[in-house]
């Protein structure tokens, strides 16, 4: 699955925000990947989370990926529990946005 560009440009600035789950005490690090063409890109950031329903958030203004007309554009989540969580990502919300010049 993925979003097909309509025009060339350069993805920049990816930034993830999320919101832990109120009811389930989890603990660790969720990493979102922009991927274009099934391709994982350098386009990432990680972002801890350590409290119960708080707020966690990351970006990437440094790395950039040029995408042309038609690529596919998709971005991933991957989670890891810390030691002593429940095993799997408990977000009640989570956003990732990409800005394209």
């Amino acid at each position: 699955m993925g979003i097909p560009m309509p025009s060339a440009g350069v993805l920049q600035h990816l930034t993830l925000v999320g919101y832990g789950n109120s009811n389930v005490p989890w603990q660790g690090s969720i990493q979102v990947q922009v991927w274009v063409n099934f391709v994982a890109t350098n386009l990432v950031c990680m972002a801890e989370v350590t409290t119960v329903g708080g707020k966690t958030s990351c970006s990437d203004v440094v790395d950039n990926v040029s995408v042309n007309a038609q690529d596919t554009v998709s971005v991933a989540m991957t989670g890891t529990a810390a030691p002593g969580s429940p095993s799997g990502v408990y977000m009640s919300s989570m956003s990732a946005s990409l800005e394209k010049q």
